[in-house]
């Protein structure tokens, strides 16, 4: 259980170590700076890396208790973030960006299905030994 604890923490880790760099590196791109777009790509990049986890040969049951729980709990918890979205959604909406609002909300939904979706088509179709 203690090992378990600690992967899983050491996933969270390295899953809001990386969302924290990839908003820090698009901040740095010259895009509407309003727009939560680290969210976004956070978000979508935590949605694909999950549909690859589910297009393993065995889907998530090839993975030990433990690697599920640093993987799905710890890192791809770290990284994706609900309470982001819906918080940035709402100072979006207070500040009188609505359209922008529904917006965030709409395509953070549309892009993390579809990234879930090619995740576990590129991992179904290409993993060694399918």
């Amino acid at each position: 259980m203690i090992n378990a604890l600690l992967y899983v923490a050491l996933g969270g880790a390295v899953g809001s170590v990386l969302r924290w760099g990839i908003s820090l590196g698009i901040g740095l791109l010259p895009l509407v700076t309003v727009f939560p777009w680290g969210t976004l790509a956070a978000n979508t990049l935590g949605c694909f890396l999950a549909g690859g986890l589910l297009g393993l040969p065995q889907g998530l049951e090839s993975l030990t208790p433990t690697q599920r729980a640093a993987l799905l709990t710890g890192f791809l918890g770290g990284l994706t973030t609900f309470s982001s979205l819906m918080l940035e959604t709402t100072q979006l909406w207070q500040f009188g960006q609505q359209t922008l609002a529904i917006a965030n909300v709409g395509v953070s939904l549309g892009l993390g299905v579809a990234a879930l979706w090619s995740g576990l088509w590129l991992v179904s179709t290409f993993w060694p030994g399918r």
